[in-house]
């Protein structure tokens, strides 16, 4: 598919989301003062702004190359923007009439172009028509951009989008709040979202930039870069976005800034060296082990690199890696066999020094599909290109690992980083950029600050007991030394049996299974669980294939559940879960090493953990929630669902569906969520046809569990914009709508939030103890923001729910989109924070409500069975997937939330 040349459309907001009714505040909910990562921005002067389009074309030969045209590839990307950076400025330079002031210019780098004054055409009039400006190829190949590219002439052409009219008029735009709720603040924001980063797209030596304001700055001597293994190096970066909030006005402006850290490809050097840091390549030998050539094709795939040895270099993407040497490998030149390590010497007068390491192969250079040839290259001869981002499939679990690690931020920290990365922007401060001063645009040197509240914590509620929720931790004591509460329903299972699966069976494996087990039953009892007696006990050398048999016994024997103790190098849980929902029979497994640490060292934690997730999956519920701020919590006829998509974030599984998961409270215990998954094709994620589905059928079995219908439906889902608004409100509301009517339930009241954690908002507490702990540090469960910074004319806040370990909280952003039932917000705000104490299996708050929180848990288990699906040699057919997997479809399944 070609690239766009045009910027992507500003989304429309809608007119009819719901209202923000606020309501009294709770006497026990404390105020909390609030640091954010907010800096207001504000517009001095009346100052017209006129908008026009631009178009950047390269001539070579005989192709003329449109420069704007937008790229995914990181590579791509930045190349054609400093292209285009270099071509305006020589318009500019060659064009002074036509352009004026350059400080009053605001480039995006692609096919925007703002002014603070009216550009002119050739005879001094205002430019109402396209003007062209031509760059012979002479002068272009100065630039270091098109220095050796054989260039024969660049075209500049500028266009106006409005005849002699300015698109907007910044002061003006802010004394009349009331536009700035509708289509004109698209317009402004999208204006100062380029105006914000001139600095950034005009010194290139300085910092690189990537789509929706992401940056990273190049290193220095005072600030050098951090070098990871296999060739690749940590950059500090940031993230801003300009947006419309609240504030004290009723509607004023702010720019995000948030710090963050990307791992990319070390450039300038050899593929061969970069194969040789990655451990690949033995550089005694220049040999590749024949059976890593797939590994390290994975991990080289889509990199772009250059060749440096004729007169022009050639940029391409890395395809695959193969087996063929440039020894081994011949082809046929001129009517003769000749090798490509012969094709080099004679050709280049290239000696080279590898010629028996696997030859990379390009993508296809040409378009004529008639001509796509693969051509090979020596790795030794191949140079990585700068600016890369490290993708996915390009890092182990090791080093993403560590890359998470170094990109952790501590509040501290990061406010620090906040301020300091705002100064480097030159969006504030002495050294601001002189378009801002000549626009009266300011921005305040410090951020925002809000005031927050902390919610009360809900009551835990056991079989004959409730304990009380610690309200600075968010912690509660679900088992101690003194005694356990009994689960609120106890599970039931009458068959089932225990494996420990090994690579080496041993009497000390057999013991560690028994002695285990031992556990188990004295928890089972204390727990007020009905787990009869495991049929057997068996130690195996597990397989695959062993898997199956063990499956196809246990359905010999009719057992309902199966219990693994896995050797910590076997991995066979995608397989467990695959054949748990192909023969209906639930499974638990647990790392050999924790089964060592309850039996051997008295890990008492890890064992109430391992019997919670078990009640939980054989039906039981651990616990209930009580008020005391939202006694309604799970009143007569109240509906909770959840809905999350998930995709393959690895580009080598972009094949995949994409999985949309739900839960809901549908059992006869109000407080407990079983859920289901959908499938649909690859990358769509468009949600209203599952989300329609999913919910008649939770009303459906609402109606059969409890004999009526639900009064009530109150659902979260998962999103990332404000641009999705639209779409759910003209596509999903009314979908949702028919699924209740379908399922004879048209009177029950709706209630739909879309939570975002994809958003740069960053919420720290406004004192923090230096040196203090992640958890000191951080904004404590319960901490809601719903004024100020969020946005003036929707229902909107921000709560931290859970305890945060590492780094800085990210805090989700809940939108109110339909409410039927018009609640207060802050009813809504009490009502999220107590789910999310309903994961049933920790014993603390997780980071989203329940019903979403667990949907998230389902869509993943999707994605879990297609993986094993693929491994065990089945075809991955959307249609198959929605016939095979779905659990709604089971009637042992149906209602066990089996992945606890």
């Amino acid at each position: 598919m070609e690239p766009s040349s045009q910027p992507p459309p500003t989304p429309s907001l809608p007119e009819n989301m719901a209202p923000k009714i606020v309501g009294p505040r709770d006497i026990y909910e404390r105020p909390v003062p609030i640091a954010s990562n907010l800096f207001p921005l504000e517009m001095k002067a009346d100052v017209p702004i006129f908008m026009y389009h631009v178009q950047i074309h390269m001539k070579i030969g005989a192709h003329e190359i449109n420069l704007v045209k937008r790229h995914t590839d990181d590579y791509m990307h930045i190349d054609h923007k400093d292209k285009c950076r270099a071509a305006f400025r020589f318009a500019v330079r060659s064009s002074p009439a036509t352009f004026g002031d350059p400080k009053g210019l605001f480039y995006d780098l692609q096919g925007q172009l703002y002014s603070d004054h009216k550009l002119k055409d050739v005879l001094g009039h205002d430019l109402i028509v396209r003007e062209e400006i031509g760059i012979p190829g002479e002068e272009a190949g100065r630039a270091p951009e098109f220095k050796n590219l054989g260039v024969e002439y660049l075209r500049v052409e500028v266009e106006p989008t409005r005849e002699n009219r300015p698109t907007m008029i910044l002061g003006e735009m802010m004394a009349t709040r009331a536009k700035m709720q509708e289509s004109v603040s698209r317009e402004l924001t999208q204006f100062l979202e380029v105006a914000t980063s001139q600095y950034a797209f005009l010194t290139p030596s300085k910092m690189v930039t990537y789509p929706s304001g992401v940056s990273y700055f190049k290193p220095t001597t005072a600030e050098p870069v951090q070098v990871f293994p296999a060739a690749k190096e940590l950059l500090d970066g940031v993230h801003k976005v300009v947006k419309l909030i609240d504030g004290t006005k009723r509607g004023e402006m702010a720019v995000v800034v948030d710090p963050k850290k990307a791992v990319f490809h070390k450039s300038n050097i050899t593929v061969i060296d970069k194969t040789v840091e990655m451990g690949f390549l033995d550089r005694g030998s220049g040999t590749v082990l024949r059976e890593t050539i797939p590994e390290l094709a994975k991990k080289l795939k889509n990199l772009y690199v250059e060749t440096r040895y004729g007169k022009k270099p050639i940029r391409f993407a890395v395809h695959d890696v193969v087996l063929d040497t440039a020894r081994t490998s011949r082809f046929n030149k001129n009517g003769d066999m000749t090798s490509v390590e012969e094709h080099f010497k004679d050709e280049y007068n290239v000696i080279l020094k590898h010629p028996h390491a696997p030859l990379v192969v390009s993508t296809p250079l040409k378009k004529n599909p008639e001509s796509l040839q693969l051509l090979y290259f020596p790795m030794e001869l191949l140079f990585v290109c700068p600016n890369q981002r490290v993708l996915f499939n390009q890092q182990t679990a090791k080093e993403a690992f560590a890359i998470k690690k170094a990109s952790t931020i501590l509040p501290e920290n990061r406010l620090k980083e906040v301020v300091n990365s705002a100064s480097k922007l030159r969006i504030n401060g002495a050294s601001v950029q002189g378009c801002f001063k000549k626009a009266k645009i300011e921005v305040g040197n410090a951020p925002l600050t809000v005031e927050g509240r902390s919610l009360v914590p809900p009551h835990i509620e056991y079989r004959a007991q409730q304990v009380q929720v610690d309200a600075v931790s968010g912690r509660w004591r679900s088992s101690s030394r003194r005694g356990k509460p009994q689960y609120l329903v106890g599970g039931k299972i009458e068959r089932w049996a225990m494996y420990v699966l090994s690579q080496a069976p041993s009497q000390a494996e057999e013991e560690l299974g028994k002695n285990l087990l031992a556990k188990m039953e004295d928890e089972f009892q204390a727990r007020g669980m009905q787990i009869a007696q495991a049929k057997f006990l068996a130690t195996v050398k597990a397989s695959p294939e062993y898997m199956k048999k063990i499956f196809d016994r246990a359905k010999a024997h009719q057992l309902e559940f199966l219990f693994f103790i896995q050797d910590t190098k076997i991995c066979l849980h995608k397989e467990m879960k695959y054949y748990e929902r192909k023969y209906e029979i639930i499974s638990q497994d647990l790392n050999m090493e924790t089964a060592k640490a309850v039996t051997e060292e008295g890990k008492y934690h890890a064992l109430d953990s391992l019997i919670a997730k078990l009640n939980v999956k054989v039906g039981g519920t651990n616990y209930g929630l009580v008020g005391p701020s939202i006694p309604d919590l799970f009143k007569r006829g109240k509906l909770y669902i959840g809905f999350h998509a998930s995709f393959s974030a690895n580009p080598a599984d972009a094949e995949d569906p994409t999985v949309i998961g739900s839960s809901a409270n549908v059992t006869q215990t109000s407080a407990a969520f079983v859920g289901d998954m959908f499938f649909q094709e690859k990358n769509d994620v468009d949600m209203n046809t599952a989300m329609a589905k999913a919910t008649l059928k939770y009303v459906l079995r609402y109606k059969n569990v409890h004999g009526h219908a639900p009064s009530e439906v109150v659902i979260y889902r998962s999103g990332s914009s404000e641009g999705q608004f639209g779409q759910i409100l003209r596509d999903e509301v009314p979908a949702l709508r028919n699924a209740l009517q379908n399922a004879e339930a048209d009177e029950a009241k709706l209630t739909l939030l879309m939570v975002n954690k994809q958003h740069s908002v960053r919420l720290m507490p406004s004192v923090i103890m230096p040196g203090s702990r992640a958890i000191e540090q951080n904004i404590k469960p319960g901490t809601v923001v719903d004024t100020k910074i969020t946005h003036p004319r929707f229902a909107e806040f921000y709560l931290n729910s859970h305890q945060v370990l590492h780094g800085t909280a990210k805090t989700p952003k809940y939108t109110i989109i339909v409410d039927d039932s018009a609640h207060q917000i802050e009813y809504l705000e009490r009502v999220t924070y107590a789910l999310s104490y309903g994961h049933q299996i920790v014993d603390n708050p997780t980071n989203l409500p329940s019903p979403l929180y667990i949907a998230g848990e389902y869509a993943d288990r999707g994605l879990t069975l297609i993986k094993a699906k693929r491994k065990l040699g089945d075809t991955v057919d959307v249609k198959d997937l929605e016939k095979d997997l779905p659990y709604m479809a089971s009637q042992v399944l149906a209602d066990k939330r089996v992945n606890a």
